[in-house]
């Protein structure tokens, strides 16, 4: 089955990109921006969902929140937000999507350098906390 005209070097394999000749043709800066803040709020969201989050919104905000990094950045990068998911493809086409895949790790690096930077710990509470109020809220008033 598939496509007859198929071909792994111009169709691919959904690999991650930037640049000419990739959906939005955005520059190296702006694809490994956008990546370094995706995969951080990913990373922030799939924390804050973790022991003593509000039980059984885990999946909704994980969900909600790598739709948002999609629709914003699919034209951008075609959104990694994890590095491995890039190596896989970039790994089979080759060429291009192989030399890019440095963007895409640097992206997942930078996020993992986040503890000594950033109050990871207080993002976390903060979101729990808020999303407890709002769910309290939203039971109150019925």
């Amino acid at each position: 089955m598939g496509r007859a005209d198929y071909s792994l070097t111009e169709n691919g394999l959904g690999q991650n990109g930037f640049g000419p000749g990739y959906l939005g043709e955005y520059s190296v800066t702006a694809a490994l921006n956008f990546e370094a803040v995706a995969t951080f709020f990913f990373t922030v969201i799939l924390g804050a969902t973790g022991p003593g989050a509000a039980e059984g919104f885990a999946g909704l905000a994980i969900g909600m929140t790598l739709a948002a990094n999609h629709l914003v950045g699919i034209n951008v990068t075609g959104v990694s937000v994890n590095s491995a998911r890039s190596f896989g493809p970039a790994l089979l086409v080759g060429g291009t999507a192989l030399s890019q895949l440095w963007v895409f790790v640097l992206a997942g690096a930078l996020h993992r350098a986040r503890p000594f930077a950033f109050p990871y710990a207080a993002v976390r509470q903060f979101l729990a906390a808020t999303a407890r109020s709002v769910i309290v809220t939203r039971l109150e008033k019925g």
